[in-house]
C-alpha cells in the first residue's frame, strides 16, 4: 500500500507544504524565547503521593505538560499572568492564579483530592479549548477510566464501552459469517459508520469487513474496537453529538476517542474466567409460540428430547498483559504492551430435531438414535489474539515535542456455520458419512502507526501528525468440501482476503486571542489529507470453482473470492476547517465550527456547528448544538462483491452481492450512489452541587439519502436471470440511497458521592438511554420495475425497516455502585436492556423480544500497594433473553435473537491479578 500511496501525486505535493511549514514553525519556535520564564511543582494526592500523567496547563494559552513518574511537571512560558489548572482522572481538578516572571523559575505544588462524582474532569473531545470538563461541555460527554474499564471484567472493548455507555449497542450474533470475528457496534441506534473512533484524538482506520449477514449494522463497515487492547486504555471520551464539522465525516452519531496508556513502570495482568451457566435448553409444546400460533413441526419428532436443565462450563478466557513505561531523556516516556488472550468457544445451539440420513427401506437408519445432535455452533467462536502496542513522547526542542504511537494485532477465529446433513445435497457422503458442519476462519491483521510534532510558534500552537493504518480479513474454510467438484475436492481452502489501509495527514494549529469577551477566543484552524485503498483477494481455485456437476459451487459455508470479485480501487479527501471558542460574557460559551472536504469519488461538501451553554446559576446550566453532518459511501459500499450462503426462513440460497457499477446490479435497478446528509439538534442542561452532577440532554437526528444493503432478492425467474447473466447466484442485493430516518431520544447521566465516617466512600452513577428511529420515507420508496418483472420480494421491505426502527433497544438503564474502604473495593452495577422486535415478511411471525435485566459484581483487595487481585462475574444471576418463537427458531435450534443486546451465553465468573510497580 505505502509504494501506491507514495505514486499519489497529490498526496507527494502535500506532504511537502505540510512538512515545510512544520519544520518552519519548528525552527521559528526554537528561536524565541525572551521575555520568558518557567512554573514548575509537584503534583501528589492527599497522601503526599505522586500523581504521574496529571494534566497541567495554563488555561486559554494552549500551553501545557504532563508530570513525570514523580508528580514533576515544568512548564516555560511568555511572561505574563495565568490560571494555572491541573487535573487527574478521578481526582477534583484545581485552579489558581499565577504570575510567570522574565527569566524566573516560580514553583507552585499541587495537592488534589479524590474526586467523589467526576463531573469536574477535565476532557478534550468535542473541544479544541483546554480546560473544559464535562459539565462545562457544551456537548454531552462521557468519560471512563481505566479503573472502570478493568471492573467490567470483560475482556474486549466493544463490551466494555457496551456496560457502560447506555446509548452504545453491541450485540453478539452468530453464524452470521464475518461479522462473528468483527463485531459492529452503534451509538445512539445508529449505524456502525456513523460513529467515528480516535485514537489519541487521531482518526483511526476502519476495518475491511462489511456486515453482510442478518446482523445489527447489516450493510456497514466500521472500526474493529476489539483489536484495541482493553489494557492498553487509560480513559475513553465519549462525544454523543454529532461533530462531523469539527472532526470529518462519519461523526455523525458522535466521536469515541480511546487515550491510550503512557506512563512508566510495571504495568501487569493475569485473569482467567469462563461461562458457569445453567439453560433451559429446548421448547416446552407451548412455550414461545405467537399469538395463536400452533406447536412447531419439529417438537413431533421422534428425536426431539423436548425441554431440559443443562449446565455449561465454556467460554474458558485467559488473558495475560504484560506493560512497562521507560523514561526518556528530554522529559520523555515510553509505554510498550503486549497482551496475549485465549478464548474457548461457547454453544447455546439447541438439539438438531430433523432426520440426518436417509431412509432404509421406508425405516429411520438405526443411526439416528446415535447421533450427536447438537451439530451447530450459535455462540462466541474460537478466539486466539495476541497484540503489541506502544505510545511515547519527548522534547525534541524547547516547546517542540516528539510523539508517537500504535500497535499490531494478530486475531484468530473459528465460527461455525449451518450445519449440513449426511442426506444434504451438498454433502459428500464419501468424505463426511454423518454430514459435516462447516467451519469458518479467519486471520485479522490489524496495524497501526502515527507520529507528530507539537509545540508552538509565536502565539500559535501547531500539531502536525501522519497515521497510518492497516486492517485485512483472512478467510479461510475447514471441515468442508466444493460440492460441485465432489469427491477429489479439498476440505480446506483459503478463501480469499478483504484489507483496508489508510493514510491521513493532519496539520492543526490553535491560538487564543483576546477580543473583548469574558475569555479569550480560542480559535482552530487545520487541514487534512486522507488516502483510502480497499482490496478484495481471490482465494483458492478450488474454494470458488465450479465443478460442474450441477451442484453449487465453492467452498461449502462460505465460496471464495474469485477473480471476478477481486477490486483494487482507492480514493482520497481534502479537508480544512476552522473552529472558535469563547466565553461571551462569563455565563455564556458560544462555539461555531465549519468544515469544508472534497472527496475524489463523491465531490464537495461543507458542514457547520454551532454550540452553546449558558449557566443561569451557579452549578445549573443549559446547553445546545446544532449541527450538520455528511458520510461519503465507503470504499467497501461501492465495491464489495462476492457471492456466499444465505439462510432465509431456514432455506439456504447463493445469494451474490453486486456492486453498483456492475452489470447486474443495475439490471436489477441499482443507481449510483451519493453520499449521506444529516442534521444534528440537541439541547440539555447540566447540574452540580456539592457531591452531586447531573446531564439530560435530548436529541434529534435526521439522515437523508443513507447508504442501506437492499433485501435479498430471491425467486426462480431472478435466478434464472442471474444465470443467464453467467453467475452462479440464486438471489442478489445492492446498495442504494433509498433510505430517510429520523432518530431522536434523551440521555441522562447522573452521579453522587460521599465519603463516610469510616474513611471510606461510596459512589452511584445513573446512565440512561430512551431511542427511538423511523423511517421517515417509508411508504415512498420504489420497487424498480427492473426488479418487479423478476422476484416479489421489495427493494427494501419489512425485514430491513424493522432492523433499523426496532432491531435495536428502544432504551438503555445502567446502574452503578461503587464502594471502597482501606484496602477493599466492591462494584455493583445492575444494567437494564430495553426490548426490540425482529420483523419478518409474514407478520404473523413477528416477534418482541422483552428486557433483560443484568446484573454484574466485583470484589478488590489490595495485597500491598502494587498488587491487587479481583474476584467478579457479568450477568451473576444468570439471565437468559427471550427465546424465539418456535417456527422462527430453525427447529429450535437457534433459541436466542442474535439481536439481542444483552448476549445470551448466561453467567460469566472470573478472576484477576493486577501488579503496578
Amino acid at each position: 500500500m505505502i509504494p501506491k500511496l507514495l505514486q499519489n501525486k497529490t498526496y507527494r505535493t502535500y506532504l511537502k507544504v505540510v512538512s515545510s511549514l512544520a519544520f518552519l514553525f519548528v525552527f521559528t519556535a526554537t528561536q524565541a524565547f525572551a521575555q520568558r520564564g518557567t512554573v514548575e511543582g509537584v503534583v501528589s494526592d492527599t497522601d503526599n503521593n505522586p500523581l504521574p500523567g496529571a494534566n497541567v496547563v495554563l488555561v486559554g494559552e494552549n500551553i501545557g505538560t504532563s508530570t513525570n513518574p514523580d508528580g514533576e511537571y515544568s512548564i516555560n512560558a511568555p511572561a505574563g499572568d495565568y490560571t494555572l489548572q491541573v487535573s487527574f482522572l478521578g481526582y477534583q481538578t484545581n485552579r489558581q492564579s499565577i504570575s510567570i516572571l522574565s527569566g524566573e523559575t516560580l514553583t507552585v505544588n499541587i495537592t488534589l483530592e479524590t474526586a467523589t462524582v467526576g463531573g469536574d474532569e477535565v476532557v478534550v473531545l468535542g473541544t479544541r479549548r483546554q480546560g473544559r470538563t464535562i459539565t462545562q461541555s457544551p456537548v454531552p460527554v462521557d468519560v471512563i477510566s481505566a479503573e472502570e474499564v478493568q471492573a467490567t471484567g470483560f475482556s474486549q472493548t466493544t463490551a466494555v464501552i457496551r456496560a457502560l455507555v447506555p446509548s452504545f449497542n453491541s450485540p453478539e450474533s452468530s453464524i452470521t459469517d464475518g461479522t462473528d470475528h468483527v463485531r459492529p457496534a452503534t451509538l445512539r441506534g445508529l449505524g456502525p459508520d456513523q460513529t467515528l473512533v480516535l485514537i489519541n484524538g487521531k482518526r483511526r482506520h476502519t476495518s475491511a469487513i462489511l456486515h453482510v449477514n442478518g446482523s445489527v449494522g447489516r450493510g456497514a463497515t466500521g472500526v474493529d474496537l476489539n483489536s484495541i487492547p482493553v489494557n492498553m486504555i487509560e480513559r475513553i471520551e465519549v462525544l454523543r453529538d454529532g461533530a462531523a464539522a469539527q472532526y470529518g465525516s462519519d461523526a455523525i452519531a458522535g466521536v469515541i476517542n480511546i487515550v491510550l496508556k503512557n506512563s512508566t513502570g510495571l504495568d501487569a495482568s493475569f485473569s482467567y474466567g469462563q461461562n458457569l451457566t445453567q439453560e433451559e435448553r429446548g421448547y416446552a409444546p407451548n412455550q414461545a409460540l405467537p399469538d395463536g400460533g400452533s406447536t412447531a413441526g419439529f417438537q413431533s419428532s421422534p428425536y426431539y428430547p423436548g425441554q431440559e436443565d443443562v449446565w455449561h462450563h465454556d467460554g474458558k478466557t485467559v488473558n495475560l498483559h504484560l506493560g512497562y513505561g521507560f523514561e526518556l531523556p528530554n522529559n520523555g516516556q515510553l509505554y510498550v504492551s503486549g497482551q496475549y488472550r485465549d478464548r474457548g468457544i461457547t454453544n447455546r445451539a439447541g438439539i438438531d430435531p430433523r432426520p440426518n440420513y436417509p431412509e432404509v427401506n421406508g425405516d429411520p437408519d438405526p443411526r439416528e438414535f446415535t447421533f450427536d445432535r447438537i451439530n451447530h455452533r450459535y455462540g462466541s467462536g474460537d478466539l486466539l489474539d495476541v497484540s503489541g502496542f506502544f505510545s511515547g513522547n519527548m522534547e525534541v526542542a524547547d516547546d517542540v515535542e516528539l510523539y508517537a504511537f500504535g500497535g499490531i494485532s494478530l486475531r484468530e477465529g473459528e465460527t461455525g456455520g449451518f450445519y449440513r446433513r449426511a442426506l444434504d445435497g451438498r454433502n459428500v457422503p464419501e468424505y463426511y458419512p454423518d454430514g459435516f458442519l462447516p467451519l469458518i476462519t479467519s486471520n485479522v491483521y490489524d496495524g497501526s502507526f502515527a507520529a507528530g510534532l507539537k509545540g508552538r510558534a509565536g502565539d500559535w500552537s501547531y500539531d502536525f501528525s501522519q497515521v497510518y493504518g492497516h486492517n485485512s480479513l483472512e478467510y479461510g474454510v475447514t471441515n468442508s468440501v466444493n460440492t460441485s467438484i465432489g469427491v477429489g475436492s479439498p476440505t480446506t481452502f483459503k478463501a480469499g482476503t478483504l484489507a483496508f489501509d489508510q493514510a491521513t495527514t493532519n496539520l492543526d494549529f490553535v491560538r487564543t486571542a483576546d477580543i473583548g469577551t469574558a475569555q479569550p477566543l480560542s480559535i482552530a484552524l487545520g487541514s487534512e489529507f486522507r488516502y483510502e485503498l480497499y482490496r478484495i483477494i481471490r482465494g483458492d481455485a478450488e474454494s470458488y470453482a465450479d465443478g460442474g456437476n450441477g451442484a453449487a459451487p465453492g467452498a461449502q459455508v462460505f465460496p471464495g473470492f474469485s477473480p471476478r470479485n477481486e477490486q483494487n480501487e482507492d480514493r482520497y479527501s481534502i479537508a480544512a476547517y476552522a473552529d472558535l471558542e469563547t466565553d461571551i460574557i462569563d455565563p455564556w460559551t458560544l462555539g461555531l465550527a465549519g468544515r469544508f472536504e472534497s472527496y475524489s469519488d463523491f465531490g464537495n461538501t461543507l458542514t457547520g456547528k454551532l454550540s452553546t451553554r449558558f449557566e443561569l446559576v451557579e452549578g445549573l446550566a443549559v446547553r445546545g448544538a446544532a449541527s450538520t453532518g455528511f458520510r461519503a459511501p465507503s470504499l467497501a459500499q461501492s465495491y464489495f462483491t462476492s457471492i456466499a450462503t444465505v439462510f432465509i426462513d431456514g432455506t439456504p440460497f447463493e445469494v451474490g452481492t453486486f456492486p453498483v457499477n456492475s452489470t447486474a446490479a443495475q439490471a436489477l435497478g441499482a443507481e449510483s450512489l451519493e453520499a449521506e446528509t444529516s442534521v444534528n439538534l440537541s439541547a440539555g442542561a447540566t447540574f452540580e452541587r456539592g457531591n452531586f452532577s447531573l446531564t439530560a440532554d435530548v436529541y434529534r437526528i435526521t439522515i437523508d439519502d443513507r447508504v442501506v444493503f437492499t433485501e435479498n432478492f430471491t425467486g426462480e425467474d431472478l435466478a434464472t436471470f442471474l444465470q443467464n447473466q453467467g453467475i452462479n447466484a440464486t438471489g442478489g442485493r445492492y446498495f442504494t440511497n433509498a433510505v430517510d430516518t429520523e432518530t431522536q431520544g434523551i440521555d441522562i447521566i447522573a452521579r453522587y458521592g460521599f465519603n463516610l465516617a469510616d474513611n471510606s466512600t461510596l459512589r452511584f452513577t445513573l446512565g440512561m438511554n430512551f431511542n427511538e428511529t423511523e423511517i421517515t420515507n417509508k411508504d415512498e420508496i420504489d420497487t424498480p420495475s427492473e426488479l418487479q418483472g423478476l422476484t416479489d420480494v421489495p427493494l427494501f421491505g419489512r425485514v430491513e425497516i424493522g432492523r433499523f426502527e426496532v432491531g435495536q433497544p428502544s432504551s438503555n438503564i445502567n446502574f452503578m455502585a461503587n464502594y471502597s474502604r482501606d484496602h477493599w473495593s466492591v462494584m455493583l452495577r445492575a444494567v437494564r436492556y430495553g426490548e426490540i422486535e425482529v420483523l419478518r415478511a409474514n407478520p404473523d411471525e413477528d416477534q418482541v423480544y422483552g428486557n433483560v435485566f443484568s446484573t454484574d459484581l466485583e470484589f478488590t483487595y489490595n495485597i500491598s500497594e502494587t498488587v491487587r487481585f479481583s474476584l467478579g462475574g457479568n450477568n451473576i444471576f444468570d439471565v437468559y433473553p427471550d427465546k424465539t418463537f418456535q417456527g422462527n427458531s430453525f427447529n429450535g435450534i437457534f433459541q436466542y435473537s442474535g439481536f439481542s443486546p444483552s448476549g445470551f451465553e448466561g453467567r460469566y465468573v472470573y478472576s484477576r491479578l493486577t501488579i503496578n510497580i
